[in-house]
């Protein structure tokens, strides 16, 4: 399976980094406060998958975040648009 790319994979909210994440881990997305990012997935852990807004460029690839480093700012709405 090949990269993924924001045609392909629905964000279900965006958030917003309240603080600074940074992480050695390659699977991590790090960030600064202030910046946007669409979340992919939760687990129950407490992690969240996403990238930042409008950074889903080719070759990019999703990475997780503590979801008690950013706020959530919009939710997605879940009806299907005909």
């Amino acid at each position: 399976m090949g990269p993924l790319s924001s045609s392909s994979v629905q964000s279900i909210c965006k958030a917003r980094a309240l603080y600074p994440f940074q992480s050695k881990e390659p699977t991590a997305l790090n960030f600064e406060p202030g910046i946007l990012i669409d979340v992919l997935s939760k687990v129950d852990s407490g992690w969240w998958l996403g990238w930042e807004n409008g950074q889903s460029t080719p070759g990019s690839a999703p990475g997780w975040f503590p979801k008690d480093y950013v706020e959530v700012i919009e939710l997605q709405n879940p009806m299907v648009r005909h």
